[in-house]
């Protein structure tokens, strides 16, 4: 996967899938620092309106909770799509941060509206 910024708050991901790259775009919606982060997701696979939403609330001094919840898709097999990348993205953050940081399960993905992943990380 590539990652790089774009003037003006935009933004490219390249999946690197095989010999396929899948571009995914968006623009920064909202940022409220410490709180949230919102921005428009762009892909073959989702509606002109998805969104993915990172929602931070600290559980004590050293502990953080991190949800991630994305919404609409084109079809049920694309949400799945997407939450399996979703969760190997959350799973690689967990793999740099430990010897760190503990990162710890809340819950599972909600299913079946929008998915979403909660992590306690702290």
């Amino acid at each position: 996967m590539s990652i790089m910024t774009l003037g003006r708050g935009r933004f490219t991901i390249v999946m690197h899938v095989g010999d396929d790259k899948i571009p995914h775009t968006g623009a920064y919606l909202t940022l409220e620092r410490p709180r949230q982060l919102v921005f428009g997701w762009e892909s073959p696979y989702s509606t002109d309106d998805s969104s993915v939403t990172l929602d931070f609330t600290g559980i004590d001094a050293s502990t953080t909770s991190v949800e991630l919840t994305h919404v609409k898709f084109l079809h049920v097999e694309a949400r799945s799509d997407h939450e399996g990348g979703w969760g190997c993205i959350l799973d690689k953050l967990e793999e740099l941060l430990l010897g760190s940081i503990a990162v710890r399960w809340l819950r599972a993905p909600a299913l079946p509206p929008p998915a979403g992943r909660n992590r306690r990380i702290g």
